[in-house]
């Protein structure tokens, strides 16, 4: 018995309501969460100044070594020893562009 309904039409209308059923399940994916926009953040980080590092650019290290240690804070692998102390510009290249840029500024700031 098909109950009023041909036994083709039962087939067409599962169908159907298979692709409404089917639209109404699909969802969009999930948004990031903000610790993994975070740590891809870091890790893009990390990839763009790591050639640099491997090469052996003293400055390049420094910043290197910063992010790898902001990623084990940020994930829980690394103890904390206090805050890391800024770049003096002793440590930086006499002619570094950021070094005389803070002492233009510094200067400005004095006046």
């Amino acid at each position: 018995m098909t109950f009023g309904a041909f036994p083709g039409h039962v087939g067409a209308v599962s169908g159907h309501l298979g692709d409404i059923i089917d639209h109404m399940t699909r969802r969009k994916p999930a948004p990031p969460s903000k610790t993994e926009v975070y740590a891809a953040r870091l890790e893009s980080l990390l990839a763009a100044v790591w050639p640099g590092a491997m090469a052996g650019d003293p400055k390049v290290v420094e910043v290197a070594r910063r992010i790898l240690a902001q990623q084990g804070r940020h994930l829980g692998l690394a103890v904390d020893v206090g805050p890391t102390p800024p770049i003096s510009d002793s440590e930086l290249a006499p002619d570094d562009e950021l070094a005389s840029f803070r002492r233009r500024y510094q200067r400005k700031q004095q006046a």
